[in-house]
């Protein structure tokens, strides 16, 4: 037994080694919202949001999901945001026409991965969109009130470092952009116009630092989230919930962060 799992060890590192950089960066991308195929070891793969393998056990998965101080999703509070720095101001190129993506339900979210090289800039830098997904229920609180979903739309620059927009998400009007998305639940190709999933007012957004909102909820995330959510009917909310009704983190301590507003 001893043998076999040297053996199995050393196989490992020899794969992990061949690995290229571009590889391993997206690899980390998009870890937060994916599952490692091993799943039977909790402490380096297993994780969820309900029983055993809940929020409050992704410590095991990682430490840095316990032990870290700049943790998401938090709550925003307008009273004590500061204005946005300049340097922290983005300009958001999302796709204005159709792009082809694809859906998928990775076990934790639905997630759909665009072909596209849309993205954003900030001061000057592109990042790229690599994925965007659902939760259930918004992750991100307003004064200690969730919205009734989220939208999240991952990007990367080239050096690896990660910013996240989030779009709140409501109750309310039928919304045709998320058609396609919702008859691909199950998964598949689509086409999908990006930005016709934004709000109609991009220039007001709430800015902070922190972290990727499931394992190994590594830090240093750039997150902006849009002040005006977007909204969607309830036969809308239903479907996106027959999939993932729960697949939300609690709100973390600010731990003195600062939270800017424009």
């Amino acid at each position: 037994m001893q043998k076999v799992w040297i053996v199995s060890v050393l196989v490992a590192l020899l794969v992990a080694g061949c690995s290229s950089p571009k590889e391993e960066a997206s690899a980390h991308a998009v870890a937060a919202h994916e599952t490692h195929k091993s799943e039977h070891n909790f402490t380096k793969a297993h994780w969820g949001y309900e029983g055993e393998y809940d929020a409050a056990h992704w410590s095991l998965v990682n430490p840095e999901c316990g032990t870290g101080k700049a943790q998401s999703p938090i709550d925003l509070t307008p009273k004590q945001t500061v204005p946005m720095a300049a340097n922290h101001v983005v300009e958001f190129h999302e796709s204005t026409h159709a792009e082809l993506s694809h859906e998928v339900d990775n076990g934790h979210a639905i997630k759909i991965d665009p072909i596209g090289d849309e993205g954003i800039e900030l001061l000057g830098v592109h990042y790229k969109l690599l994925q965007f997904h659902f939760h259930g229920r918004s992750e991100h609180t307003v004064e200690g009130k969730p919205y009734d979903m989220e939208l999240h739309l991952v990007h990367q620059n080239a050096q690896g470092q990660l910013a996240v927009v989030g779009v709140l998400m409501r109750e309310g009007a039928h919304n045709n952009a998320l058609e396609d998305v919702l008859a691909h639940l199950e998964g598949g190709d689509l086409n999908v116009t990006v930005n016709d999933l934004l709000p109609a007012d991009k220039t007001h957004y709430y800015h902070y630092m922190g972290s990727l909102t499931t394992p190994p909820c590594s830090e240093n995330v750039a997150w902006y989230i849009f002040q005006e959510p977007i909204e969607l009917d309830a036969q809308q909310i239903g479907l996106f919930r027959t999939h993932h009704a729960n697949n939300f983190r609690p709100v973390q301590p600010l731990h003195g962060r600062v939270l800017e507003a424009k």
